[in-house]
């Protein structure tokens, strides 16, 4: 088993800097200074990239997808054991006390125009038509082999694995793209897929979405690499339903649940702390671009034409506990989804109107296989109300929550194991597994020990 103690992340990616991508059915958001803020209403944030001046101003406070499970204590050693996977007691409590930590922050509204939101809305829609007029480039720009060394001799520096599974998902999206539009080239010519068994180990990964917002403070990955992940991830997608012209794969910023949504669900607009999410994308049927767009500005309740996009790249190093390095080892992608990930992709789907979340699992050498889950909205409601217990309990009353909180009600047990219930209910597309072989050009190196800089 190959070993060494400078990681590649760009494993298996190409080194290339491919040509323009011209996609129909990609629809990218608006140029940042295109978008017009207005005053805090639903329906703005979700134009506002992550690029964007005040993406981190718009998160202050906010009760967000990635932070949802520290909230619900499911990292607790006792509830991860009931989700089926293991914690320690320091790690639960750490990310349950980060929530509280980031909540007890004040919200702050974005100073924008003085127009109405009805205004903003119909100039933001207007906006995204105009950027989306002649169609998505993706650009992948080329990465450069001070960069690859620097990232690896950093990663080495830290000694963490967490680390480097993080660093390995921020590279790898924008590699994603080429992978399956070469796997949607062999599959015209009539190269067979194959279904994997649903069951399966779980996989431990990096954290949801945590390395959308590490991105941009990273020491190697530069600004523009960064701004291409997002589309160049999306494009997955967009060449595995090859197709089916009616899908079209959107950029989204920051997803709000609707004053009305979040009544449907019997909650009031002081119930909560202000929530938020952010999938990687949102999957939307419609007759036309400009359809998609105009079902994106005005979202029905569980759309059925509307599904969130998440995409986790699994990474393909371990610690070698003999050699006292890493080693590759590519466990493929994810057999089922993992029940941690259930309150991300259901608080997804609220914010979004979706009725369904795709998962994307991919690994660097044994394939991808995607998973469909379907919204429910009990499921949101008990983890609402538990949301709201704790906020009342613990961040209203600036009150350090306990490593047991919120274990004592017995709605708390219940959400566990409907969380587990809906992670088995999840089912593999019927594509099954992708199967794809490396890119043309793609850096074969697992570890550039031998890199002479």
């Amino acid at each position: 088993m190959p070993t060494g103690s400078l990681p590649n992340v760009f494993f298996q990616a190409s080194s290339v800097c491919a040509a323009d991508i011209l996609h129909e059915r990609f629809v990218c958001l608006p140029a940042r200074d295109a978008i017009r803020l207005g005053p805090a209403a639903d329906g703005i944030a979700r134009y506002i990239p992550e690029t964007h001046p005040d993406w981190r101003l718009l998160h202050q406070g906010r009760l967000t997808s990635s932070r949802l499970a520290g909230v619900l204590n499911m990292w607790a050693p006792s509830n991860a054991k009931t989700l089926g996977f293991k914690s320690s007691q320091n790690e639960g409590h750490r990310k349950m006390i980060s929530a509280y930590e980031h909540l007890s922050q004040p919200s702050q509204p974005l100073d924008g125009a003085q127009i109405s939101p009805q205004e903003a809305v119909r100039l933001n829609m207007r906006a995204h038509l105009d950027a989306n007029a002649s169609g998505a480039r993706v650009q992948r720009p080329e990465v450069l082999e001070e960069v690859k060394l620097k990232q690896a001799r950093h990663l080495r520096s830290l000694g963490s694995i967490d680390r480097v599974r993080m660093a390995w998902g921020t590279a790898q999206e924008s590699s994603t793209v080429g992978t399956e539009l070469q796997d949607s080239r062999e599959d015209e010519g009539g190269r067979g897929r194959t279904r994997e068994d649903e069951g399966g180990r779980g996989r431990e990964l990096r954290s949801p979405r945590s390395h959308a917002r590490r991105v941009h403070s990273s020491p190697t990955l530069s600004g523009s690499h960064s701004c291409c992940t997002l589309r160049s991830q999306v494009e997955t997608l967009c060449e595995r339903w090859h197709g089916d012209n009616s899908r079209y794969f959107m950029e989204v910023g920051l997803m709000e649940p609707s004053r009305e949504a979040l009544s449907r669900l019997g909650f009031g607009e002081c119930d909560l702390p202000p929530l938020g999410s952010t999938p990687d994308a949102l999957c939307v049927t419609a007759p036309s671009r400009e359809a998609a767009i105009e079902l994106f500005a005005n979202p029905n309740s569980g759309d059925p034409n509307i599904h969130v996009v998440e995409i986790k790249n699994s990474t393909p190093f371990r610690i070698s506990r003999r050699k006292k390095a890493f080693e590759l080892c590519d466990r493929g992608p994810r057999e089922r989804i993992d029940p941690i990930l259930v309150p991300q992709l259901q608080l997804h789907m609220l914010a979004s109107e979706a009725s369904s979340a795709y998962l994307v699992s991919r690994s660097a050498t044994k394939g991808t296989n995607v998973f469909e889950m379907a919204r429910d909205d009990e499921y949101i409601a008990m983890a609402l109300a538990l949301v709201r217990e704790f906020h009342a309990r613990y961040v209203l009353k600036r009150k350090v929550p306990p490593k047991n909180a919120l274990s004592d009600l017995k709605e708390h047990k219940l959400l566990l194991l409907k969380t587990k219930e809906l992670a088995w209910r999840a089912k593999l597309c019927d594509d099954g597994r992708i199967e794809h072989a490396p890119l043309e050009g793609a850096d074969l190196r697992a570890f550039l020990d031998d890199v002479v800089s």
